[in-house]
């Protein structure tokens, strides 16, 4: 359906009063932190997990690895 610019002007929209505005700003702003904090972990556990993965495969060409009975030592 179409809605005309007289009906939307026309229409009231309802919003939180400015102290609540302020509140939800405040807990959006939190959470963005949280987050942001929580994305720089994962992304510091992944380069040393990419290092890791580089210094293995570093090792098992150089010989220093045995791939061939790396696979019994590994825990279930």
């Amino acid at each position: 359906a179409h809605l005309p610019n007289d009906q939307l002007r026309a229409t009231r929209f309802p919003f939180p009063s400015p102290d609540d505005q302020l509140a939800i700003i405040a807990r959006l702003s939190e959470s963005r932190e949280s987050i942001a904090q929580l994305i720089h972990a994962c992304e510091l556990q992944i380069a040393r997990l990419q290092e890791y993965k580089q210094s293995l495969i570093t090792a098992a060409v150089t010989g220093e690895f045995d791939v061939t009975t790396a696979s019994t030592k590994i825990p279930e």
